[in-house]
């Protein structure tokens, strides 16, 4: 199949996609060799496995040495483990390490369940596992393709534990019934698992990227990933527990397990976007007195940049009473704030902007004059 190249990381997502496969590609090849190694069973046989797989490693290590290398970006202060302390984050990498206990379903839990509680052939082990590695080769980059920023991740995640609940449901009904029911049950369990698969992997590549900083996603794809590593280490027992040893009633727990951690996904989704992108209240998307003092100095760079207007330098001082203006206006509204709390307050700074100051009880009227100074535009003519 075509992989369109990705290059300068700009979509290292869909990158992750081809990627995952490719490695399907060569699982597949390395469990061809490795049927034909255990069929033949001599000792050169094993021997020849051995190497072949030591020369894999070594033509790997080759490769790398071979690419260009990475310039590293520019260092940004602050903590150094931002990452632990992306409470948003360490959630999602929790839940998708519970999503990804599913990858060992078709590799522990259906072919124990075949052998041990279903009257389906040996083989039918076999034939699950390539037709999951068949589609995952042709579908997983396509699976990827809509899933393009965190909103639309949770969203995979969303369908992947509701395909997840239906497969568990069709292997726990595929016993106690002829073979070929049950081999047709199971087949069509390991094809819904495998879209939910697709998806959930999508997803993951998706969310863990976008949600990173671009300066730390080294780290943060480091944190992500002991998600993945602790389903590898403790999904195995979870699932021998409950879908072998407590059998039909397991996989529904198992199932619901998924469901609900994908209907979990999206919530922690839109968290980590808060965190990212606060949201501004409206009463702070005015100008601030920090603002205002910064377009002070604005309008005196912008003055000073036209050029004096007239050679006997009344043109620079008229810019300097400008800004001081600017600024004292600045240090009157804080101290209106502050002297005048509540609605009386807020008014007469509203009134200021409109050039007049309405009259209110122990606090004189201020001069029109400075608010008529506020309005004037840098640049223009003024009177001192």
């Amino acid at each position: 199949m075509p992989f369109k190249v990705i290059g300068q990381g700009d979509r290292p997502q869909e990158f992750r996609g081809c990627l995952r496969a490719v490695t399907n590609v060569g699982i597949s090849l390395g469990a061809l060799l490795a049927g034909w190694i255990v069929q033949v069973g001599t000792l050169t046989a094993y021997q020849l496995l051995i190497i072949g797989n030591a020369l894999a490693f070594a033509a790997s290590a080759a490769i790398l040495v071979l690419l260009p290398p990475v310039e590293p970006g520019p260092t940004v202060g602050g903590p150094r483990w931002i990452a632990l302390r992306d409470r948003p984050y360490l959630v999602l990498t929790v839940l998708d390490g519970i999503m990804a206990i599913q990858f060992k379903v078709l590799t522990v839990a259906i072919p124990l369940w075949i052998v041990e509680a279903t009257t389906a052939p040996p083989w039918l082990i076999s034939g699950t596992m390539l037709l999951n590695t068949v589609l995952v080769i042709a579908l997983q980059v396509r699976a990827g393709r809509n899933v393009n920023s965190p909103v639309a991740g949770a969203g995979a995640y969303r369908r992947s534990g509701m395909a997840f609940l239906l497969s568990c449901a069709l292997v726990s009904l595929s016993a106690g019934i002829p073979a070929w029911a049950a081999g047709a049950l199971l087949l069509t369990a390991v094809l819904i698992h495998t879209i939910g698969e697709l998806w959930h992997s999508a997803a993951g590549f998706e969310v863990s990227f976008g949600l990173a900083p671009k300066h730390a996603t080294g780290q943060y794809l480091g944190v992500f990933g002991l998600g993945a590593g602790l389903a590898e280490a403790l999904g195995p027992a979870l699932l021998i527990s409950a879908c072998i040893t407590w059998g039909r009633p397991g996989w529904y727990v198992v199932g619901a397990l998924f469901a609900v951690t994908g209907l979990a996904a999206p919530l922690a989704v839109r968290w980590a976007q808060r965190q990212t992108s606060p949201v501004i209240p409206p009463r702070a998307r005015g100008r601030s007195d920090d603002d205002r003092a910064s377009a002070a100095d604005q309008a005196a760079s912008d003055a000073q940049a036209q050029g004096p207007r007239e050679h006997d330098g009344s043109g620079d001082r008229g810019r300097s009473r400008r800004s001081v203006t600017l600024r004292l206006r600045c240090i009157g509204d804080v101290l209106h704030k502050t002297l005048l709390p509540g609605q009386a307050g807020q008014r007469l700074v509203r009134g200021r902007g409109r050039g007049r100051v309405p009259q209110q009880q122990g606090h004189p009227a201020r001069d029109e004059g400075k608010d008529s100074a506020s309005h004037h535009q840098p640049g223009a003519p003024r009177v001192p």
